[in-house]
């Protein structure tokens, strides 16, 4: 009976083996389970951080080129400016001359009603004379 007993008691050894390693081997299972899932998420998340990163680096080149456009924009609001500045200087001289063009008019008009009066008399001089 000694031999009947050591093999009940290796026959039992060898099923509570059997069942750890298949318990070990389902624990395996699960975690490569596990693993598979998280490299699938890994995977999806470096995917998404790549679109991040893209649309990042669109939006960043979006800024350049707007920053661009707004310093030529300003650029040219600066040239308008020198032009406008320019255009003013021309029309405050314009006013001036056409100033000194109306007081010379004006004077033009003065000597010729002298000349006028002049005239007279010299014709009423030479009518006096003459007759």
């Amino acid at each position: 009976m000694n031999v009947n007993s050591a093999s009940k008691t290796r026959l039992s050894e060898v099923e509570n083996i059997e069942q750890l390693v298949n318990t070990f081997i389902n624990h395996s299972n699960e975690i490569q389970t596990m693993s598979d899932a998280s490299l699938d998420s890994s995977k999806l998340a470096s995917k998404e951080n790549t679109s991040v990163i893209t649309l990042v680096q669109e939006l960043f080149d979006l800024i350049n080129n707007m920053s661009s456009a707004i310093d030529e924009f300003s650029h040219t609001i600066e040239e308008l400016n020198e032009k406008n500045s320019l255009i003013t200087d021309l029309v405050k001289e314009n006013d001036k001359i056409s100033m000194q063009t109306n007081l010379l008019a004006i004077n033009a008009t003065i000597e010729a009603s002298k000349a006028k009066e002049f005239g007279k008399r010299v014709w009423k001089r030479i009518c006096y004379c003459c007759y």
